[in-house]
């Protein structure tokens, strides 16, 4: 059933739901963001939105509750030591480790990352993609069952070097949605490198975001699934806010890139999310940059940090 929704402060737009379906939550105007509409899968309910939600305070939660989680796929095709250097400074900080893995892959790989628990993926996109990519809507999935309250999706090369990360997402992601970008640098004894702007690598939130994600095709380490993270929780009016601090880092190395996957999965996201204007098509990827660089609050490890 197709309904036009009008809640106070905001403009009508389409969302698809279920008949019996309740419909509640703040959104923001589509046409200030420049979309067309947000459209929604049939079987898809709206969830509640962040303003109704109870206290901040994170005091009180169970010890399982209260750890950080971060979900990864890690790559037995690259650079192992790599990985497990960069898993090892996760550790390091106290967050929790997942890698979701095919169960090929994972007899692989258990042995290298004794210290992190692996979760078998039940389905992947080497169909499609040749290699067993993992989905995005897996890894929701599995949080949603989790124990924690603040989860996260790291790429498993990115070193998390600021000790204060931890507690910092502790107060800023427990009613928002937290990420950033690497810095791409030659070793990671030398941290002076280049900022990747085109991209994001790392995101945290609270589990009670997850319901407001359509079912979607992209997959972790393929285009468009870094922005569909970050464009989702804007559509719904929860706090965006990008950390502006350099404490990510990545050894930068050749990439691939494939304009024909671009295009499927930039097809996936025009499928949800429509610029009112007409523009050039190669010029999509840009324009989504800065609907969401408008849309996000800038946030820093220290108040009085400018890029330090």
């Amino acid at each position: 059933m197709k309904v036009n929704i009008l809640i106070p402060y905001a403009v009508p737009f389409t969302v698809m739901f279920k008949k019996d379906s309740k419909v509640r939550g703040t959104f923001i105007r589509c046409e200030d963001i420049g979309f067309k509409k947000l459209t929604r899968g049939k079987d898809f309910m709206l969830q509640a939105s962040p303003m109704e939600w109870g206290s901040s305070n994170t005091c009180g939660l169970s010890p399982l509750e209260d750890v950080i989680t971060i979900a990864t796929s890690l790559a037995p095709g690259k650079d192992l030591h790599n990985q497990q250097m960069a898993i090892n400074s996760w550790l390091k900080l106290g967050f929790k480790v997942i890698s979701m893995n095919s169960s090929e892959e994972i007899a692989a790989l258990q042995s290298y990352f004794p210290d992190i628990e692996f979760v078998k993926a039940h389905r992947d996109g080497r169909d499609k993609f040749t290699k067993p990519y993992i989905y995005f809507d897996d890894c929701l999935a599995y949080f949603a069952k989790s124990e924690s309250t603040i989860c996260g999706i790291v790429n498993s090369d990115i070193y998390l070097l600021k000790e204060e990360f931890y507690s910092f997402l502790k107060k800023e992601a427990i009613h928002s949605f937290v990420y950033g970008s690497r810095v791409d640098v030659e070793i990671i004894g030398k941290l002076n490198g280049t900022l990747f702007e085109l991209g994001f690598d790392y995101f945290f939130f609270n589990k009670q975001i997850i319901p407001h994600y359509p079912q979607s095709n992209f997959l972790i380490g393929l285009p468009m699934w870094d922005f569909w993270a970050v464009l989702i929780p804007i559509c719904f009016r929860i706090p965006v806010k990008k950390v502006i601090t350099p404490h990510a880092y990545h050894i930068i190395h050749k990439t691939n890139w494939d304009h024909k996957i671009w295009c499927v999965f930039r097809d996936e996201l025009l499928r949800y999310i429509k610029p009112t204007a007409n523009l050039p098509i190669n010029t999509y990827s840009m324009y989504l940059l800065g609907v969401i660089a408008k849309y996000s609050i800038e946030i820093s490890l220290w108040d009085d940090d400018i890029y330090k």
